[in-house]
């Protein structure tokens, strides 16, 4: 089991970093089975004792080391139907990418790997809106940002 935080670099006054602790901003979450062990456990005992280590510079390696397990850890990743955080993601990251265009129930649920019935109730379920309302607020929120941003006539829009 691995546990870690993500950080996203912020500025203002002063270099931050802030953890992500919101789900969308971070597309992995729960379990992912990999299909090939490999050098996964080769990089975990290696992590392991970088962390150890006294320099900063073998604390570092570590880093680096963790993120060529995640690099392999994605690679090989067989994401199941099951993970239905993962699922939702997937059907909501489909809507942002083609919220100009007729997007149905039954398409979102087939992304989703789920029954059209089963997809509503869950997306509602897990962010408080309907998948058409949030679709419906997606091209609202696009049309002001176009407003706002280009010269387009209302109507084009």
């Amino acid at each position: 089991m691995l546990r870690f935080d993500v950080f996203m670099e912020t500025r203002d006054r002063h270099l931050r970093f802030q953890a992500l602790r919101e789900k969308h901003l971070f597309p992995f979450r729960g379990e992912i089975s990999v299909q090939s062990a490999g050098q996964l456990p080769v990089y975990c005992d290696l992590i392991q004792n970088l962390w150890k280590q006294e320099t900063a510079l073998d604390r570092f390696r570590g880093q680096h080391t963790f993120q060529e397990l995640w690099y392999h850890i994605v690679k090989h990743a067989h994401f199941s139907a099951t993970d239905s955080g993962m699922a939702l993601e997937r059907a909501r990251a489909h809507m942002e990418e083609h919220y100009s265009e007729n997007v149905t129930i039954e398409q979102l649920a087939r992304i989703a790997e789920v029954s059209p019935k089963y997809f509503v109730d869950l997306f509602k379920k897990t962010y408080g809106i309907s998948a058409m309302d949030y679709l419906a607020e997606l091209r609202i929120s696009r049309a002001k940002q176009m407003m706002v941003q280009s010269h387009a006539k209302l109507r084009d829009i």
